[in-house]
């Protein structure tokens, strides 16, 4: 079994729903497995020495969601905005979800 073989069963076992993922509904239509954050906490901009919030985003395979920015991802009742999507290349996408 190669490295990226290994990389994509990891993958999804942490994506499992027993394990650490939750279902979402991306794009009103498929449903997908992430792990979702929700915290707001704050953290450093180290470009700007500021303080910025870090609100809520979800990590997912990178398959699941193309061209993800500007679409929506339902958790429980929730529907939220996705602001960005950022591609690790390594088939792992997390996403900037925003409320509104």
């Amino acid at each position: 079994m190669s490295l990226s073989d290994d990389m994509v069963d990891d993958l999804n076992g942490l994506l499992n729903t027993d394990e650490f993922a939750v279902e979402a509904i991306f794009n009103s239509v498929d449903t997908i497995n992430v792990i979702f954050d929700n915290s707001s906490v704050p953290v450093l901009d180290v470009d700007t020495g500021g303080i910025i919030m870090a609100g809520p985003q979800a990590t997912c395979k990178s398959s699941d969601v193309p061209d993800a920015k500007g679409k929506t991802l339902k958790i429980d009742t929730v529907i939220y905005y996705i602001k960005e999507a950022q591609d690790d290349g390594t088939g792992v996408t997390i996403l900037r979800l925003s409320r509104d």
